[in-house]
């Protein structure tokens, strides 16, 4: 045991040591970003929303999947390093970023791997563009639900003013809030450590990224339904699919995966037992291994 730790660490340790850290503007933005390895395959991992950032969501993955492949990892417009947006934050904007990123990056075909909110901008992307993926990976997928976890408490909370900042100017405030917040998106909360306490205070305290992602829920949460679901055009995906979902997963519920993975013709789905919403913090040595199979 002693042994393995000292080997994971040192390689931690060569993979910081490889990590390039980058910056490269899209439009008006300048998006922030990860890339290591050197292969002759692309990967790119696309992050989801609340108090996240690339390497948050990826600290763990980015080592594995390099060694293999080249990976790139950007921060979305407002989180992480990237600069920040002031306009309507939406699912299709995510979209486009992605589009442009491609394009800057000269990837003429990758893999993509997107978590939660990430995972609908993969979506979107290869229903838009499907000669430039080579596979998608879907990891407690935002856009396959028409309907959010007690919906109708959600849009009014959403929508109520002021609601927002209170959440947010609690977690920049307090270290037991951030705990009790990623209480959601674990199954197992021993696995919350003082270090991902810490780090997602820290996070929390850049305000654009908690205007963004709450500009994202009040467009993507209308009154009776999701604003984006695929649900209908799943028939259309023709990409080799991978569909990495918690089996306790409290904010994307597992049925809808199930859902999606029938109705994808080259899809198949993987469950993490007991498991919650953030697969790459909770248990990232399996999300390792089942990506680097399929992939």
């Amino acid at each position: 045991m002693h042994l393995y730790i000292l080997v994971a660490a040192l390689l931690r340790c060569i993979f910081y040591m490889s990590m390039r850290e980058n910056w490269i503007k899209v439009g008006s933005a300048t998006i922030h970003y990860f890339v290591s390895g050197d292969g002759d395959r692309n990967v790119v991992l696309l992050h989801g929303g609340g108090t996240n950032s690339a390497m948050l969501s990826w600290k763990y993955i980015i080592p594995h999947l390099s060694q293999k492949y080249k990976v790139f990892a950007p921060d979305w417009p407002s989180y992480g390093q990237s600069s920040a947006f002031t306009g309507n934050y939406t699912n299709d904007l995510l979209i486009d970023f992605l589009s442009r990123l491609m394009d800057a990056w000269q990837l003429q075909k990758a893999s993509l791997i997107g978590l939660s909110m990430g995972g609908a901008a993969v979506l979107g992307y290869t229903l838009i563009s499907p000669e430039r993926v080579s596979n998608i990976v879907l990891a407690g997928s935002y856009g396959l639900q028409h309907k959010a976890p007690y919906h109708t408490l959600s849009y009014l909370l959403l929508h109520m003013p002021f609601f927002s900042k209170i959440i947010c100017e609690c977690m920049r405030r307090s270290h037991f809030v951030v705990r009790s917040c990623l209480q959601k998106t674990f199954y197992d909360r021993r696995l919350i450590s003082k270090e991902l306490v810490h780090e997602i205070h820290t996070v929390a305290q850049r305000p654009c990224t908690e205007k963004a992602f709450f500009s994202w829920l009040r467009n993507e949460v209308l009154w009776n339904s999701m604003l984006t679901c695929y649900a209908q055009r799943f028939h259309e995906l023709q990409t080799r699919t991978l569909l990495l979902h918690g089996e306790c997963d409290s904010l994307v519920p597992l049925y809808y995966a199930q859902q999606a993975a029938s109705l994808i013709k080259n899809a198949r789905l993987h469950v993490i037992n007991k498991c919650g919403h953030w697969l790459t913090r909770e248990r990232p040595e399996e999300f390792n291994r089942v990506v680097s199979a399929f992939l």
